[in-house]
Parts: structure tokens; C-alpha cells; sequence
């Protein structure tokens, strides 16, 4: 275990250089929208091929509390959604989330996404 801030990308590159790889990652930390996406961009290259990034709580990217909005483009909801077109070869947008080139498949369900690494 490791204790810091999830928005501090400084912090989760130290993770890395302790850990080098990880099989699985579960993000069942911080609820902040900056929090979520920031781990998820910078602790998924860090997963093995045929590992698991899995974030928890997705419910927050509708609650104003945690800084999320129904539609709102900078919750980890419209992440998720954006991640579609990254992962899609023939998408004429693609590298939006910065992270399709590390996810084969993902697997959304109600307040979680499990995202399967090539």
C-alpha cells in the first residue's frame, strides 16, 4: 500500500519506480474527477500486458460535490466515453485520453470499469 495524493503526479511516478509493473491496480481512492483521471494516465502504462486497471465509484462524475456534472467533458464518465474512439483504429479522432494505446477491451458496470490491458 501506498499513501498519497492521486492528483500528484510525482507521487504516482515514485509508486512506479518502487514497484516497476503491476498485475492489477484498483483506483479506490480519491472520488475527485483530477484525482481519477490523473492516476489513471499515469499508473496504466505501469500495468502488465493482460493486467487490470479498475476504477471504483464512478458515481461521483454526477456529483457536484466531487466536482462532477452530468455531461460535463471533465468527469472520468466522459473519460470512459472518449476512450471509444482511442481504442478504435479506424476513429478519425483518436489519442484523446492519452491511454487507448495501453487498453485491448473494457468492461463498464454500474459505478465500475474494469479496463483490460494489451
Amino acid at each position: 500500500m501506498h499513501y498519497g495524493s492521486q492528483a500528484n503526479v510525482s507521487f504516482l511516478q515514485h509508486v512506479i519506480g518502487i514497484a516497476k509493473y503491476f498485475d492489477v491496480i484498483v483506483d479506490d481512492g480519491g472520488h475527485v474527477m483530477q484525482q481519477q483521471i490523473t492516476s489513471i494516465k499515469t499508473l496504466i502504462p505501469a500495468v502488465r500486458s493482460g493486467g487490470l486497471y479498475i476504477i471504483e465509484d464512478l458515481l461521483t462524475s454526477y456529483m457536484s460535490g466531487y466536482h462532477g456534472k452530468y455531461l460535463d467533458p471533465s468527469t472520468i464518465i466522459s473519460f470512459i466515453k472518449n476512450l471509444v474512439d482511442d481504442i478504435q483504429t479506424a476513429s478519425p479522432i483518436r489519442t484523446v485520453t492519452s491511454i487507448g494505446k495501453y487498453v485491448r477491451s473494457f468492461e463498464l458496470e454500474n459505478e465500475i470499469c474494469l479496463f483490460n490491458i494489451k
